[in-house]
Formats: structure tokens, sequence, C-alpha cells
């Protein structure tokens, strides 16, 4: 998986380690809220953004690795963005 200078990826997703999912729809912000979301949220190593239900930033907690992210098919999840905080990678 290829992360950009801010920290973010687009088509990915990981596995588990949620800690908590929140509504974050695409006019509300998208990915970008989702990250500001995530940097509130105590203990929040990295995040997911989508547009399913309506728009989803799930918050996750783990020891970040960039090899934990995995590719989305692009059709399907054009609007995956997976991302990580400062400080943990």
């Amino acid at each position: 998986m290829d992360f950009s200078a801010d920290k973010t990826a687009r088509y990915c997703d990981y596995k588990a380690q949620d800690i908590k999912r929140v509504q974050v729809t695409p006019e509300g912000g998208g990915a970008a809220t989702c990250r500001i979301r995530c940097k509130d949220q105590p203990g929040c190593t990295h995040y997911v953004w989508g547009k399913w239900n309506g728009g989803s930033c799930w918050m996750k907690r783990a020891p970040f690795c960039p090899g934990r992210a995995f590719f989305q098919n692009k059709t399907a999840h054009k609007e995956m963005v997976c991302g990580y905080m400062d400080g943990e990678f």
C-alpha cells in the first residue's frame, strides 16, 4: 500500500481493531473529518473512511504497520481512504 505525504492511501482498509465508528458524511468533510475525529479520540492510531451507510469513519487502535493495510477493489470501494496519525509509523 502506498501512503501519500499526508499519511493517507485510497482503496484500502484495515481488518478489525475498531474502537469506534461514527457517521461522517462526504458533505461533512469525509476522510479529512475522519482524521480529525481519530486525532481527538484517545488511543486512535489509524482510521478508515468510506461512503458505507451514508459515510462512516472507523477509528482503530493497534501498533500501526503499513503492511496491515490491504487493497480494496477500486470499483466497489473507490471512496475508501485509510490513514494513520502522526508518530504512529
